[in-house]
């Protein structure tokens, strides 16, 4: 399940995009529903993705959680049809971002780190994004920590994500309570 969150009064839509056509259809009608709120002014677009994204050219390389495997071109679609700036990064930079432009008291330093179906962070540095040479800064959910671990998604054994990641911990509490131990998951 994926959702969206439009700016201004909270709300969180589910929607059920069973392919990337789909998905980019209920971008745009949620993007109009709150143009037609605010008739009087330019509304543009930020968007929060899951899994890999390129920062320069917004495609999303691959959303864990969607049912299609292929990149999407997020960014380009959706400019070209809207007709808006569209902005497109990965969840943990826009977190990171959305925190820097929201608190102006906020440190030029500081880290978001994110525990999820998988695991992700992002860093400021000086007021500024950092992504690293080949944009993997805050990639941490595949560092190996155990090389003889559980095989991880991404082909590698024993990524953190193997050991720390929500699904994981869910999985594993699973297990234990279908052993007969009592444990208790609440999200």
């Amino acid at each position: 399940m994926l959702s969206l969150s439009r700016r201004g009064e909270y709300q969180q839509i589910a929607i059920h995009a069973l392919s990337p056509e789909q998905l980019l259809l209920d971008i745009e009608r949620v993007w109009r529903q709150t143009c037609q709120q605010w008739p009087k002014r330019r509304i543009n677009l930020a968007l929060a993705v899951h899994g890999q994204v390129d920062p320069v050219t917004g495609v999303s390389q691959h959303m864990p959680q969607a049912p299609w495997k292929s990149p999407l071109q997020l960014k380009f679609l959706l400019e070209e049809k809207l007709n808006v700036d569209v902005r497109v990064d990965n969840d943990c930079v826009m977190l990171a971002l959305a925190k820097k432009w929201l608190n102006s008291n906020a440190l030029s330093e500081f880290c978001v780190i994110n525990v999820d179906y998988g695991i992700g962070s992002s860093f400021v540095i000086n007021g500024e994004i950092f992504r690293g040479n080949l944009y993997g800064s805050g990639q941490i959910r595949h560092t190996i920590i155990d090389p003889h671990g559980k095989r991880c998604n991404c082909g590698r054994q024993g990524c953190l994500e193997t050991v720390a990641s929500l699904s994981t911990l869910k999985q594993l509490a699973q297990q234990r309570s279908s052993d007969g131990c009592d444990i208790a998951y609440q999200p």
